[in-house]
Order: C-alpha cells, then sequence, then structure tokens
C-alpha cells in the first residue's frame, strides 16, 4: 500500500521513464528533487488533515448535543449508535448524499435525526426482514447498483438495506414512501 503522493510518484516516473535516480539526465534531477519534496509535503498535510477528522470526530461524540447541526461524520455516528452494526456496509455507504436528503426534508440536527430514527426503528427493521425473506424466497439475482458488499453477501447476514437505505426508509415512513422516491427520483435527474 502506498499514500497518495506516492502513487503521483510513481505514475509520473513511469511516464517519464526514470526507474532508477542513476537514469535521470543531471539538469532535471533538480527539478525531479522539487516535485518529490512537493510530494511529501501533500502526504504530510494529507495526513495532518485525517489526525484533525478524527479528533473532530471524537470531540463531537464526547461534545454531542441534540442541536448539533449534521455533518457527514455525525451523521455515520448516529447511524453506528441506532442502526444494527451487520447493516453497515463498511466503506460504501454514502452519507454526503444522505445527507442532502435528510436536509431537503429538514431533518438537520443530530436530535431530528435520532428522533426520526427511533420512532421509526421497528418499521424499518421490519421492512428489512420482509425484503429479506422475499429476496431469499424469491431466487432473485445477486445484483448491487452500488459499490459494496454484494446483495447475496447481505442477505446471508439477514439484512438487505445498508444504513443509508434503512435512514431513508425512515424517511418513508415519515414524509411517505412516494414522496420520498419522487425526491430521489427528481435528485438523480
Amino acid at each position: 500500500m502506498r499514500t497518495l503522493a506516492q502513487h503521483i510518484w510513481a505514475a509520473a516516473s513511469h511516464k517519464l521513464q526514470y526507474k532508477h535516480e542513476e537514469s535521470v539526465p543531471l539538469p532535471l534531477r533538480r527539478s525531479i528533487y522539487r516535485v518529490s519534496a512537493l510530494l511529501e509535503t501533500v502526504d504530510l498535510e494529507f495526513s495532518r488533515v485525517l489526525e484533525e477528522r478524527d479528533e473532530y470526530i471524537r470531540t463531537q461524540l464526547e461534545r454531542a448535543a441534540a442541536h448539533d447541526k449534521l455533518d457527514v461524520n455525525i451523521v455515520e455516528s448516529i447511524l453506528d449508535d441506532v442502526l444494527p452494526a451487520k447493516s453497515k456496509d463498511d466503506g460504501a455507504e454514502d452519507y454526503s448524499e444522505l445527507l442532502v436528503d435528510l436536509q431537503h426534508f429538514n431533518i438537520d440536527t443530530r436530535g431530528a435525526l435520532q428522533t426520526l430514527l427511533s420512532e421509526h426503528l421497528d418499521a424499518i427493521l421490519q421492512a428489512d426482514a420482509r425484503e429479506v425473506s422475499d429476496k431469499l424466497g424469491g431466487g432473485e439475482e445477486d445484483y448491487d447498483d452500488e459499490p459494496g458488499e454484494r446483495l447475496s453477501d447481505r442477505l446471508a447476514r439477514g439484512v438487505f438495506y445498508t444504513h443509508v437505505g434503512l435512514t431513508r426508509q425512515a424517511l418513508g415512513e415519515k414524509f411517505g414512501e412516494e414522496v420520498v422516491r419522487e425526491w430521489l427520483f427528481s435528485r438523480a435527474n
């Protein structure tokens, strides 16, 4: 595994066809060293940003208040707390798109999202169980439109919807499935 800067450098050096330092013409070495130094700086800054993000998440969890405005990190944290862990599709959940959906329906604070989920948790989990039963009983194809786990893997764990999907189900419970479906369709087009 390599960093983004290392990947960029590898791609650039491949394009330049300089596999070894000795193969770089002397007049170009200084320029290449400057580029290398810049990429190292990018690596360091990116690492710093990731550390700041991790600290922000820790701080948000410690100082959580119902009136906190939602962001993708807060959304993920709430869904992780409220929804079953087995439903989460690690690395493939699109919290930024879900945040747009939530804001459209005026679910824009930590408290509002927690209320939405707690009021409709039983219904959305029952809907998930029905989908699992229908898909397993109907011999459906193993499809997925989005990156992430295969449907068959989720069904084997007894889940159909991801955390994002369950939250959209809760929006459907609160505002009507047709209203939410129309919103999602209009946003996709």
